[in-house]
């Protein structure tokens, strides 16, 4: 990932967040470790809070990889959580298009709007952006616990 200090310095730290989680994936590791949607929830949606956080205070380069690592298990313990979350919730034949309204909203809709937000962002307060990221984790994670919460059958 990139890691801005100021104008004239950006570092980069390798990402192994991209790589790691298809081995924690394919093997369900998280899953059976966490062995619950709400904790798979927590676990994703505090580690995301923590990082932006963290990159807010535009810490050392040493703290990169680590923080970086963070991204690596709140990607994968909150996707494995939304999986079960749809699996739970919307209907067997509708499972392949909740999938699919997932996916295009968050990977689409959202970071889109993320993106398009960032730059002037950034350009306004620096580092401290990240505190936005951050806030955002906070409002994601409140959402799934009450979305996770209520019975499939109030959602259907």
């Amino acid at each position: 990932g990139l890691h801005f200090t100021g104008m004239s310095a950006i570092t980069i730290a390798p990402d192994a967040s991209v790589v790691v989680p298809e081995q924690l994936l394919s093997g369900g590791i998280l899953t059976l470790a966490v062995g619950s949607i709400t904790g798979m929830i927590i676990l994703g949606g505090l580690g995301a809070v923590v990082r932006w956080t963290a990159l807010g205070l535009s810490p050392p380069v040493a703290l990169l990889v680590p923080l970086q690592g963070l991204h690596m298990f709140s990607f994968t313990s909150t996707y494995m959580a939304s999986l079960q979350m749809m699996e739970r919730l919307a209907p067997p034949q509708s499972a392949s298009a909740a999938q699919t309204f997932s996916s295009a909203l968050s990977t689409g809709l959202l970071i889109g709007i993320a993106t398009l937000a960032s730059g002037p962002l950034f350009d306004a307060v620096g580092a401290a952006g990240y505190f936005a990221m951050a806030a955002t984790a906070g409002c994601g994670l409140a959402g799934a616990l009450i979305l996770v919460r209520r019975p499939a059958s109030e959602l259907a």
